[in-house]
């Protein structure tokens, strides 16, 4: 049971802190858990266990990132776009510390999102040219000028 202080629950006060006040990289993954068409999707979860079959195809009649592309979801895309950039900008120093990008000279994130990641790889080893490959909606809204309409975009 939660704590009840003057009428709002411990759990509302939690979720108000990470949607409009705190911990702002939470606050994309919160918005996206509430999402009708995510609760569907796990609304179907004993589908995928009993089948063995992708619950989302099963809902959607179509894969996850098929859906995502549709200009009528767009919405769904941005707020997935800024989830996965919130999760990367939260592991971007794990990855720079684990791994020596510095015998390359051109890294190539595929799937990179709004590019978050390439950028710090590429600070950190500025000799690098990096290639961000994603959606072309999500490219749009990327962090540099020079993407070429294909889903790509040189940093």
């Amino acid at each position: 049971m939660h704590e009840r202080r003057k009428g709002v629950s411990s759990a509302a006060v939690i979720w108000y802190r990470v949607l409009f006040r705190q911990n702002r990289t939470d606050r994309p993954m919160a918005l996206l858990s509430g999402e009708e068409w995510i609760q569907r999707m796990w609304g179907k979860l004993y589908f995928s266990v009993k089948t063995g079959e992708i619950a989302f195809d099963h809902v959607f009649g179509r894969e996850f990132f098929g859906f995502l592309s549709i200009p009528e979801n767009s919405q769904a895309s941005r707020i997935c776009a800024e989830q996965l950039e919130s999760r990367t900008a939260k592991a971007a120093d794990a990855v720079m510390a684990a791994y020596d990008f510095s015998p390359f000279d051109k890294v190539v994130h595929v799937g990179g999102g709004y590019g978050s990641l390439l950028l710090a790889i590429l600070k950190a080893h500025r000799t690098l040219k990096g290639i961000l490959f994603d959606l072309p909606h999500v490219i749009d809204e990327a962090v540099k000028p020079g993407h070429d309409r294909r889903g790509s975009r040189t940093l």
